[in-house]
């Protein structure tokens, strides 16, 4: 932040040094409050380890929610936020890399589409299930179509969302529960494709390099052929929407 009040050419932003110093605004940021701790409640606060931001985080979610209206095809997806001061609920993920730190990852781990508390209604599901649920509570029953990857994705998810009038696809997990033995167990040679239609949903394994699994709601197991660099070849296609 300190680089707003550079001198330097290439730098310079003289609005920031008109408005107020350096100093000032550091002193300013060391004592910005949002937050009463006298009347603080933990047990009645609706998310006490956000409560010294509450106020503000909670006017500008609101306020995100009622200004974007999203198109129909969203997407949810999960970041890291690099931190290691002290917090409530720091992560550490070996398996997380940023692309130049070569070490296991500490951070805040975000769920893209807004930060979220997870409710009774959707206790039975995976955790990763509970934060699809209630990062599109507002979106559900309209006829939107989300794409996921295989950490959230599961044929009870897909069911769920499908009654309440929501598509879904992307990768799936075989582990996940209710994927059928026989998609777990067959062995495919490259370019092949194995599928199982289950009402409108559709889990669909294909040989590439690797097995890839994928789940639908808005595509079937039908191949078209594709156009490559090389030469055609079957594949599993978008077509059957």
């Amino acid at each position: 932040m300190k680089q707003y009040w550079s001198k330097n050419p290439l730098l310079l932003t003289p609005f920031f040094a008109k408005c107020l110093s350096n100093k000032r605004f550091e002193a300013v940021m060391s004592n910005l409050h949002f937050a009463d701790n006298e009347t603080f409640d933990a047990e009645h606060h609706p998310n006490p380890k956000l409560n010294k931001i509450w106020p503000i985080y909670d006017k500008l979610v609101n306020t995100f929610r009622v200004t974007v209206t999203p198109e129909k095809h969203v997407a949810i997806d999960e970041s890291i936020l690099l931190y290691k001061g002290r917090l409530g609920w720091i992560q550490y993920i070996p398996l997380k890399r940023h692309q130049n730190i070569y070490a296991a990852m500490y951070g805040i781990l975000l769920f893209i589409r807004g930060n979220i508390n997870l409710e009774q209604e959707y206790v039975d599901l995976l955790v990763s299930s509970q934060v699809v649920m209630m990062l599109f509570r507002d979106l559900l029953s309209q006829g939107y179509c989300i794409t996921m990857d295989n950490f959230y994705n599961s044929p009870q998810l897909a069911d769920l969302l499908l009654s309440k009038q929501t598509d879904v696809y992307g990768t799936v997990k075989l582990t996940r529960k209710e994927v059928p033995r026989e998609l777990k167990d067959k062995k495919l040679k490259k370019g092949e494709v194995f599928g199982f239609q289950i009402g409108k949903v559709s889990l669909i394994k294909w040989k590439d390099k690797k097995d890839i699994s994928l789940i639908s709601t808005v595509h079937t197991n039908k191949c078209v052929e594709v156009e490559t660099r090389r030469e055609k070849n079957q594949t599993k296609s978008g077509c059957g929407l």
